[in-house]
């Protein structure tokens, strides 16, 4: 073997030499080539023709079909739509929408129409000219399909026999057109129009054959003039073709190993001599390496490689030797240090009595990339997410195991089949319109959805569609990713009853509840008629809970929830607020005021009436009773707050009624309440605003002679003048307000003791101040009192502290330990109220109180003698027996204070004496004495 063997150069045999004349090649392939490009000239100017006119069919087509929605929308929406309710035969005998259609048309002047058809979602036709039509499908039902799924199409087709509303025609070229009907935004059907398309064909025919002479005749005469300037030379090139013949037979003698050819291999060549030097490489080789040839010359096979990859190749090298072939994947080491991936094959050849190892080598560097990104598609494919994939006919092709796991179905059972195998049928047909439209227009679609597993079981799944598309743009296949949701479903519903739900009830709870309500007034104020809402409180529901302990009254509770339920109607709302609230909601009662009142009240007191009945508590008989607040809605006129609260502020009239009882929501107390509300703000600022006063009464011996005065509190209100402490301290209770103004009293009081020291006439003078539960109550009031004496000058037993009997009986070991503690400051107390609440000797004697007062309802008494007066008796002498100073209130009348004195009271105090007044006509009165 030579090395000619290994690379052959072909040289012209003689046979090749003889060429084909010119002139006889031109006129074989020449007139071929016009015939070619004649005929597909005629054809693209007739496919042109045709192109040009499908385009103006559908632009006319799709210009009358708006013109007839334009007119007839109403009245085809309308058609449509009534025509589920209606069988085929009566669909025919209605013939009033296609008169109106085609009275349209004529209006328009549009002769060339033939046919119109209206076709429903289901794919039926439920009108058409020709009524034998009407209850069937079309005859494109492809493009009927796919105008279903909101498409507007377009077709010309030539037809053998078509009926129109003209009647029968044969043989007939018609422009058709699909295009959806849409209501509210929502497709509902599709309407078809057939146009008459045989004139514009016919001419199109005739045109047809003139373009066929007119290009026959230019190509013919275009042949015949290149045909004789050919043939001249041709014969020049017969000559020239003789003289270089010789000449190349010499030079591919001459050329034994062709550069370009081993250049124009794909990957690099190489000859290697049995001591791995290279005998020859190509310039690939050159450029891969980075070595010039002179130093490929030097080095050797081996020292391209490193490590294992060496040993590779020293065995492959000797493997070829041996045997005459090998093969292998191994990285080159360039002269900067890159590794490229190879793939070798080498050959054993004999040159010239010389043996040689020849090969090629490739780059498998992408080839490596593709397979990783094989290998990660593939472990990518095996997620825990189940992977559908279909054709484009929606043909499944392929799945992984998630989908057999979630699916129950193997993928045996399922290639070739189409998905909707494991439709639910928990969505309508529009749901799968929308969905398809979706993915068409952009491609994806993402949502939740039903299907079935193979058990049957219907089960939720988050789906995501995705079309593939190849280089053109068109789908080819679609990619489904879909997950079991079973348990986030779940879970959500979990949270929403948590969210919405009482949990021990069962019931709606607060928000659940204030949703409904919003959408009752929203309700109440499209129909005009009243609903109302019911507040409902248990009453003495702590006794319970303290007797009992709390696992009876979540029982209670539940009952009650039951009970409620069983008195209303299945759409009215019954929530828990918490504790032992309940509220109902109950809507669509009445127009009218009075109706409505008189139902609610049925239904109220028939749920009293229910709450009243015993309830069996495991083994305990409990008896309870509700109070019941209710409030009218009408026409969304009251804010869904203010609603609820009027409800509130009804069952606490309720409650104040005597509990057990139903009460409506009275303006009148809502205007009390709303006072209540203004003043309780006002009094916010009443001492900073200095708006806060005491008015003093005197208080005088069994000889008349002053001895002091009790301090009253006044408030200066801007707007509603001088306020009693009735009118403001109850709401001054209700808060920590209370304490500030007890505060704000108590150092009054003691600045103006400080200021009648001062004066001879007032230096002696006691000076009562009232205390009030919270603040007596308060851990630091001791403290207080302590500090404030600290800071000035004034004699403690000038101040003395009024107490009433129930504030010391509420915590009666704190309260005596405080008293014991202010007396041992030297303040002095007065226990108020005595006999009217809890009166008891033990009590008496356990708070060393220095004066006893006698309530001013017993004093108002003595004059009626009987009961009061034995009491009053009786008092004085309890006093006297435990040595305390015997203090009378609201004497009025010169026969009260007889008594009084007849009975050795030792002060008094009332109007007898004096009212409560500002300071400065106090002080006058004192010194009139």
């Amino acid at each position: 073997m030579t090395l000619q063997d290994i690379l052959p150069i072909k040289t012209l045999a003689d046979s090749e030499r003889k060429q084909v004349p010119l002139l006889r090649r031109f006129t074989v392939v020449g007139l071929v080539a016009m015939l070619f490009t004649a005929t597909l000239l005629i054809h693209l100017y007739r496919q042109d023709q045709i192109s040009s006119y499908e385009k103006v069919a559908a632009s006319e087509n799709e210009r009358t079909l708006a013109f007839l929605m334009r007119a007839l929308s109403d009245q085809i929406n309308d058609y449509v739509i009534q025509s589920k309710k209606l069988d085929v035969k009566a669909l025919q005998a209605d013939s009033t929408l296609g008169e109106r259609i085609f009275s349209i048309l004529d209006e328009v002047s549009e002769d060339n129409v033939l046919k119109v058809k209206i076709y429903n979602l289901s794919g039926m036709a439920v009108y058409s000219s020709d009524l034998n039509e009407i209850g069937g499908g079309s005859k494109n039902q492809e493009l009927l399909d796919r105008a279903l799924h909101g498409a507007t199409l377009n077709k010309i087709e030539h037809r053998d026999e078509f009926v129109g509303r003209i009647g029968p025609i044969t043989d007939i070229d018609i422009s058709l057109t699909y295009k959806p009907i849409t209501h509210a935004g929502i497709q509902i059907g599709v309407i078809e129009i057939y146009n008459d398309a045989s004139p514009i064909f016919n001419r199109l025919r005739a045109n047809y054959v003139k373009i066929v002479l007119i290009v026959s005749g230019i190509f013919g005469s275009l042949f015949f003039a290149l045909f004789f300037g050919i043939s001249r030379a041709d014969r020049d090139v017969k000559k020239w073709q003789e003289e270089s013949e010789q000449a190349e037979d010499e030079l591919l003698k001459q050329k034994q190993f062709s550069d370009a050819i081993i250049n124009s291999l794909p990957g690099v060549f190489y000859l290697i001599t049995p001591q791995g030097k290279f005998a020859r490489i190509n310039q690939q080789f050159i450029d891969v390496t980075g070595y010039s040839k002179d130093e490929c010359s030097r080095i050797g096979a081996l020292d391209l490689f490193e490590g294992a990859d060496k040993n590779l190749i020293a065995q492959k090298m000797q493997q070829v030797f041996e045997t005459g072939i090998a093969s292998a994947e191994a990285e080159v080491t360039t002269k900067s240090g890159k590794k490229v991936p190879y793939y070798f094959t080498g050959h054993r050849i004999n040159l010239d009595d010389q043996i040689y190892l020849v090969g090629v080598g490739l780059d498998i560097t992408e080839r490596r990339s593709a397979e990783m990104e094989l290998r990660i598609a593939a472990s990518a494919f095996e997620t825990q997410d189940a992977i559908l994939i279909t054709d484009a006919k929606s043909n499944i092709v392929r799945v992984n195991r998630a989908f057999t796991e979630i699916t129950g179905y193997s993928a045996e059972e399922v290639l070739g089949q189409n998905p909707r195998m494991m439709n639910s049928g928990q969505h309508e047909r529009s749901f799968y319109i929308e969905m398809w439209q979706q993915l068409l227009h952009s491609g994806c679609w993402a949502g939740e959805i039903w299907d079935r597993r193979k058990s049957g079981q219907i089960y939720p799944k988050w789906l995501a569609i995705s079309a593939v598309k190849d280089a053109a743009g068109e789908t080819t296949h679609y990619v489904a990713i879909f997950s079991d949701i079973t348990a986030r479903k779940q879970a959500e519903e979990m949270i929403h009853n948590l969210a919405f739900y009482d949990a021990l009830t069962k019931l709606p709870n607060r928000r659940l509840f204030l949703d409904r309500l919003q959408a009752a007034l929203a309700a109440s104020m499209r129909r005009k008629d009243f609903g109302a809402v019911l507040f409902i409180d248990l009453d003495r529901f702590k006794a319970l809970n303290d007797t009992l302990g709390h696992e009876y009254g979540d029982l209670l509770l539940i009952e009650v929830g039951v009970r409620i339920k069983a008195c209303v109607r299945e759409m009215d709302t019954v929530a828990r607020f918490g504790g032992d609230e309940f509220v109902v909601l109950i809507g669509e009662i009445s127009k009218h005021l009075d109706d409505a009142s008189h139902k609610v009240a049925v239904v109220a007191e028939k749920i009293r009436e229910t709450l009243s009945s015993p309830y069996k508590l495991k083994e305990h008989e409990h008896h309870c009773s509700p109070s019941i607040g209710i409030s009218l809605f009408h026409d969304n006129d009251v804010p869904m707050d203010v609603l609820i609260e009027h409800a509130d502020m009804a069952m606490y009239q309720a409650k104040n009624a005597g509990r057990n009882t139903v009460r409506f929501f009275d303006p009148v107390m809502q205007h009390n309440v709303a006072a209540h509300d203004a003043l309780e703000n006002d009094l916010h600022h009443a001492i900073e605003l200095n708006q806060l006063h005491l008015h003093y009464q005197i208080q005088v011996d069994n000889n008349n002679r002053p001895m002091g005065a009790e301090a009253f509190l006044r408030w200066d209100h801007p707007e509603r003048g001088m306020l009693m402490p009735g009118h403001f301290l109850p709401i001054a209770e209700e808060s920590n307000m209370v304490i500030d103004i007890g505060r704000w009293v108590l150092q009054t009081a003691y600045q103006q003791l400080a200021l009648w020291k001062q004066d001879e006439i007032t230096r002696d003078l006691t000076l009562t101040v009232n205390i009030s539960a919270k603040h007596f109550a308060h851990t630091e009031f001791v403290d207080e009192i302590a500090n404030m004496l600290k800071a000035g000058h004034v004699d403690p037993t000038r101040l003395k502290l009024e107490l009433s009997e129930r504030l010391v009986l509420i915590d009666l070991n704190s309260t005596i330990a405080k008293i014991e503690a202010l007396k041992s400051l030297g303040v002095r107390l007065s226990m108020d109220n005595f006999s009217t609440v809890y009166s008891s000797l033990s009590y008496l004697k356990q708070l060393s109180s220095d004066q006893l007062k006698i309530h001013k309802e017993f004093v108002h008494g003595i004059s009626q003698g009987g009961n009061d007066v034995r009491l009053v008796e009786t008092v004085i002498n309890l006093a006297k027996s435990l040595d305390l100073h015997v203090f009378a209130e609201g004497v009025e009348t010169e026969e009260e204070r007889a008594f009084l004195h007849d009975h050795d009271c030792n002060a008094y105090q009332g109007y007898l004496f004096g009212k409560p007044v500002a300071i400065e006509e106090f002080e006058k009165t004192i010194r009139k004495f």
